[in-house]
This record gives C-alpha cells, structure tokens and sequence, in this order.
C-alpha cells in the first residue's frame, strides 16, 4: 500500500504539467512498493493467506506504477481518463481478491471492509477524472489524495492483521 502515498505526489506532478508548469521528476529510487516484507515474528494468519494478499498487492503495485509514469509523463488533462480507468480497474480487482480471502474474524474482517470502502471511493474518484477540467484539477486531486490516505490507513491495519511489514 506504500505506493498510494506516492500518489499525492503524482497529482501533484499533474497539477503542475496541466498548468504548463515544468514538470517535476520522481527521484533516483523513489519507486512505489505497495507489497512490502512479508517479514513477521508472530504471523496472525497461514502464510497461504498471507501470501495471497502480498500477491494481489503485488499486482496493485505494478498496476499503480504504470498509471504513475502515464500521468508523471502528461500534461493532458483528457490523457489521464484511460489509465486512470485501468488503474480503477486494478483497484477493483485488488479488492475482489482481499474479499475472496475469506476473512471473518474481528477485527482484520472490519479493516478488510474498511479497506474495501476506502478502495471503492478512491476507484469513485479516478473514474470522475474525465469529468475534471484545469479549474477542478487542484480539488480533485485533493479529493483523492484524501481518500487514498484513508484508504492507505487500512491497508496497514489488514498488514498488520496478517502479520506482513506495514
């Protein structure tokens, strides 16, 4: 879920290549991991369950990280409605896959809903972006960012709830 927080970052690369300012560069080894050390002393869950949610983060990972360079590399508000659907998409997807774990003790079941909900208005989000303009970008970016942090938040909780590195 690490990769989310680089997502403030990223809209805001994207505010400033829509108000034809330079765009700013991601710094030498600044990449996104959303899947983080599956190190932990005391695991809460099998390592099955474990490593079926580091897979799916994994794959929101490399998701995130191909809609990251798409909208870092653009100054075109009408080329973000695309990559922002496949990364909703991939958002999407992540969620089914948490919801198939089958989790239903308390309380990593409330922080899996938690994140489910949270993923759910960040996917709400990104597939408005086609109805943004360069007067609404700086709001809606703040929208997402607000709702991504959320989301972030609950990520970790599940992390921690499974016994993988926050």
């Amino acid at each position: 879920m690490r990769a989310r927080y680089i997502f403030v970052m990223a809209l805001g690369a994207l505010i400033a290549g829509c108000s034809n300012a330079k765009p700013t560069e991601t710094p030498a080894g600044s990449t996104p991991v959303i899947g983080g050390s599956m190190t932990s002393t005391t695991p809460a869950f099998s390592p099955t369950v474990a490593e079926r949610y580091q897979a799916a983060a994994n794959a929101l990972d490399a998701a995130y990280v191909r809609w990251n360079a798409v909208i870092s590399s653009t100054s075109q508000l009408s080329n973000l409605t695309r990559p922002s659907a496949v990364y909703a998409e991939a958002l999407s997807s992540f969620n089914r896959e948490v919801l198939d774990l089958g989790i239903t003790r308390m309380p990593p079941s409330t922080h899996i809903q938690a994140l489910v909900r949270g993923d759910t208005t960040v996917i709400a989000d990104l597939n408005s972006v086609g109805t943004q303009s360069p007067a609404t970008l700086a709001e809606w970016s703040a929208r997402v960012a607000t709702d991504t942090a959320k989301a972030n938040q609950a990520g970790e909780a599940v992390r921690i709830d499974l016994g993988l590195a926050p």
